[in-house]
């Protein structure tokens, strides 16, 4: 599917909602001013009509549209810069996760945190320090609960920091975060999700880098990242 047929797509099957509203509307509306019942029960067959044909052309071409949203999700992640926090401290970080009163056991820090959107969320902060960005991704994804709750989401933070990140490793932070942040968000109505966040730290520059959650900001990836910026934020203040 092209651009063009997606935006088609998408103007066919809100016309034909839209035609199915207002009919239904109309009928409504018709019925309380003592219309024919006949008119009125016109109006509710052809708008019942449009609601049906609606959602066979939303399922009929589903796959062809999703496939095409989700390739440009994709390429958008390819194609942008990484976002960077400047002077990033870890070990300060760390400090504020335990005055936040996260729970830590090892290099992970974990705690449920209530959220109006997402009800509850687990919340588990790794650090992980190492050399091979591609094994440690892996060993990150290991420790992911696939299992989707009922009563609370999950996210996952992995903090990865290396001597020198290159740009291969930009790359592989790319392809890991697109395995987690587009599924997400084509199933943006799922109330509660497992996900990861990855930020890569760049000890000789002091940068985090990682991806903008753009205009999906009610995703749990989303969450994770408001997580760390907000945790930066108050340890940038605190050390002023």
């Amino acid at each position: 599917m092209t651009k063009k047929e997606y935006v088609k797509y998408l103007f066919i099957f809100f016309l034909l909602f839209a035609l199915f509203f207002t009919l239904i509307l109309a009928a409504y509306i018709c019925e309380s001013v003592d219309v024919s019942p006949k008119v009125c029960y016109s109006l509710l067959f052809v708008g019942f009509g449009f609601g049906f044909a609606s959602l066979i052309y939303l399922f009929v071409n589903y796959k062809r549209a999703y496939s095409y949203e989700k390739q440009a999700k994709e390429n958008k992640i390819d194609s942008e810069e990484c976002e960077v926090i400047d002077n990033f401290d870890i070990e300060a970080l760390k400090d504020l996760l335990r005055k936040k009163k996260f729970e830590e056991n090892g290099d992970c820090f974990y705690k449920r945190k209530y959220s109006l959107i997402k009800d509850t969320t687990k919340c588990y902060v790794k650090f992980y320090d190492g050399r091979d960005l591609e094994a440690t991704l892996a060993d990150g994804k290991k420790n992911l609960d696939t299992y989707i709750h009922f009563t609370y989401s999950i996210c996952h933070i992995l903090i990865v920091s290396m001597d020198n990140v290159t740009e291969q490793d930009i790359k592989l932070l790319k392809d890991f975060t697109k395995k987690y942040k587009v599924p997400e968000e084509m199933l943006a109505k799922v109330s509660h999700y497992n996900n990861i966040v990855c930020f890569l730290v760049d000890k000789s520059l002091g940068k985090a880098y990682y991806i903008d959650p753009d205009m999906a900001k009610l995703t749990t990836y989303a969450y994770g990242v408001r997580v760390i910026k907000g945790l930066y934020k108050q340890n940038k203040k605190s050390l002023k």
